[in-house]
């Protein structure tokens, strides 16, 4: 066998020992249910729970709509898992001010699914106050049609979810709820309107956590780059 044969035989092998690291993941279902909340409401272990009395144009309304699945996100490419959405409609009492969103979804070739429970704040102001909760005037802008509610959500576990799949370590981070491009930190729902925010994600892989296999050069090969390593040292004496 010619020297250029037994290169290529080493070459080949090296590029066989590194490490493919997967770009994409398919997310196979998502699921968010409300429980907690600290007034009795319908719907409450489901996606969709109504509180208060209408005033004739409905109860008021926490709607979480998963994305449809199945599909594949992109490493380090933020992805949508679901969107919240107010209906925040005029009501009286009783009014809610918590409630939990319980939040699963799986991952294809991950045994167990991921899982995060956000904690929502409900601030139901009075809708004739001058100045608006907000602290803005009444009528005008988010008060358009009233006092906007406040709106909040934090996440109190499985913010940052770290797994392997096929010999590969990834970093999973539950972002948290975006509208307009902001994180909805202090939500202001306008009265009478839908008010969404969408739940999102991303992904990336841990590309030092997982060694690489060992995989043996042919025989013929590790004696070349032997006698390579070999007449490397003895250059380095004879000069």
């Amino acid at each position: 066998m010619s020297v250029r044969s037994l290169l290529s035989i080493a070459a080949a092998a090296v590029s066989l020992s590194a490490p493919a690291y997967a770009a994409s993941l398919t997310i196979t279902s998502v699921s968010g249910v409300w429980q907690d909340a600290s007034i009795g409401v319908s719907g409450e272990g489901t996606s969709k729970i109504r509180w208060g009395k209408s005033d004739g144009h409905g109860k008021s309304a926490y709607d979480f709509d998963p994305t449809e699945t199945e599909f594949v996100v992109e490493e380090d490419e933020s992805f949508v898992l679901g969107t919240f959405t107010h209906f925040n409609n005029p009501i009286y009492g009783p009014f809610l001010s918590a409630v939990d969103l319980a939040l699963e979804f799986t991952i294809e070739g991950l045994a167990d699914p991921v899982s995060a429970v956000f904690s929502f704040s409900h601030w139901e102001t009075l809708n004739s106050a001058t100045p608006c909760a907000n602290g803005e005037a009444n009528y005008t802008g988010v008060n358009a049609s009233g006092c906007a509610d406040r709106v909040t959500a934090t996440v109190n576990e499985g913010l940052t979810e770290v797994f392997v799949i096929d010999n590969i370590a990834y970093s999973l981070d539950v972002t948290g709820f975006f509208h307009r491009g902001e994180m909805m930190t202090e939500f202001w729902t306008k009265e009478r309107k839908e008010n969404s925010a969408r739940l999102t994600a991303s992904f990336s892989a841990i590309k030092s956590e997982v060694p690489p296999p060992v995989v043996p050069l042919p025989a013929p090969a590790f004696l070349l780059l032997g006698g390579l390593g070999g007449l490397a040292a003895l250059r380095r004496r004879k000069g």
